[in-house]
């Protein structure tokens, strides 16, 4: 079982997070992504999920 994880905020940094996590941690997947600005959530989400 992979440890499941949400990214709270959409930033710059929010890239850098989940570059990290898809790449760095085999047993780690991100399966949520959150923000006030929904456009932004959108905008990376597309980038890393398929909906």
């Amino acid at each position: 079982m992979k440890l499941q994880i949400g990214v709270i905020g959409t930033g710059a940094i929010c890239q850098d997070h989940i570059r990290r996590v898809t790449n760095s941690l085999a047993e780690a997947q991100i399966v949520a992504v959150t923000d006030v600005d929904v456009g932004q959530v959108l905008g990376r989400g597309m980038l890393y999920f398929s909906f």
